[in-house]
C-alpha cells in the first residue's frame, strides 16, 4: 500500500473518530494505527509536528487521560500500532519525505 493511501486512510480515520462519541474513549485501532503514522511522518517532516499532535487531540478529545492510557495499554492498541509501524518500515523514504509534506497525507 503506498503511504499517501495509508495517510489518507488515517486522515479518514481521524474525521470519523471526532465525529463520533467520545465518552468511552478513542478507537485503540484507529488511535494505534493514526500515531504510528503521525510519529513516523514526523521524523520525515518534524515542522508539522503541531499539526500532528492536534490530529491526536481530535481523536482523543472528551477522554480522560486515565482512559486514554488504558487505550494505549490495550492489546488492540498495540497490534495495529505494530502494525502500521511494520507497514511503514517497507516504505521508501522519498516517497515518505513526498507524502508526509502533504497536509493530511494526500499527494498532489
Amino acid at each position: 500500500m503506498k503511504l499517501h493511501r495509508i495517510l489518507l486512510l488515517a486522515g479518514v480515520c481521524v474525521a470519523a473518530q471526532a465525529a463520533g462519541a467520545n465518552e468511552v474513549g478513542p478507537d485503540p485501532k484507529v488511535l494505534g494505527t493514526t500515531e504510528a503514522i503521525l510519529t513516523y511522518c514526523g521524523k520525515f517532516n518534524p515542522s508539522s509536528a503541531e499539526k500532528y499532535q492536534e490530529q491526536i487531540q481530535q481523536i482523543t478529545r472528551g477522554a480522560s487521560d486515565e482512559v486514554i492510557a488504558e487505550v494505549r495499554k490495550s492489546e488492540e492498541y498495540r497490534h495495529a500500532r505494530e502494525a502500521m509501524d511494520e507497514a511503514l518500515e517497507k516504505v521508501d523514504e522519498k516517497d515518505a519525505l513526498k507524502a508526509c509534506a502533504q497536509p493530511s497525507g494526500q499527494s498532489g
